[in-house]
């Protein structure tokens, strides 16, 4: 029995959006759009908002890759494409909380974007005693090696969280916590990207 809503409609990936998502490069990104129910793949300059649901970046194929092996299927783009597919429906249960979430981030993923640091996956939400929050997934083009996990609080009512995992294994390699109060709460996205750029610039090689 399908989980999809009655008013929400079914999305579907093809094997032609995972071979445009595979020649994409950093910042690339399959995103499911509400208005149209379209899915497109997106150029790194052309930052998400909340008129569009992430489905993939260019970290998503991994997991579903080392799944197949760990499973003995034989991986295609079809393969790729029902799997993705899956995770487009999974996610619109929980679209319309991304979705009033996404413009707490939308500010900062373009601040990112500018510095060469894009969305690499889909977001993930989580409610925790009472708050919402939205964590993000960022590939940055001068540091390959790492990951970043951003976690930012519905109007920014906790401190932002910044996760560094290596991208070989993604175990921890640094974290830290941003709280920004004030009188000009729309500086924030700029002075978040101000110090995960220093902390890029000041991480040893891992």
């Amino acid at each position: 029995m399908s989980t999809i809503m009655p008013h929400q409609r079914a999305i579907t990936v093809t094997p032609e959006h995972v071979r445009a998502l595979e020649e994409g490069t950093l910042g690339s990104l399959l995103v499911w759009y509400e208005a149209t129910n379209r899915v497109k793949l997106t150029r790194p300059d052309d930052v998400p908002g909340p008129e569009g649901m992430v489905i993939a970046g260019i970290d998503t194929p991994t997991g579903i890759i080392e799944q197949a092996i760990d499973n003995g299927d034989d991986y295609s783009d079809a393969y790729m494409a029902s799997n993705l597919t899956d995770i487009a429906n999974d996610s619109l249960a929980d679209w319309p909380r991304v979705k009033a979430l996404t413009p707490a981030v939308t500010d900062l993923r373009t601040d990112l974007s500018l510095r060469s640091c894009h969305l690499a996956d889909g977001p993930l939400s989580c409610e925790f005693k009472g708050e919402y929050f939205l964590t993000d997934t960022y590939r940055s083009a001068h540091r390959p090696e790492v990951i970043l996990q951003v976690t930012t609080a519905f109007m920014q009512t906790s401190p932002t969280r910044v996760r560094i995992l290596r991208a070989n294994g993604r175990t921890e390699v640094m974290r830290f916590h941003l709280d920004l109060q004030g009188p000009r709460p729309g500086m924030s996205s700029r002075l978040i990207t101000g110090a995960i750029e220093a902390a890029l610039k000041a991480l040893p090689t891992v």
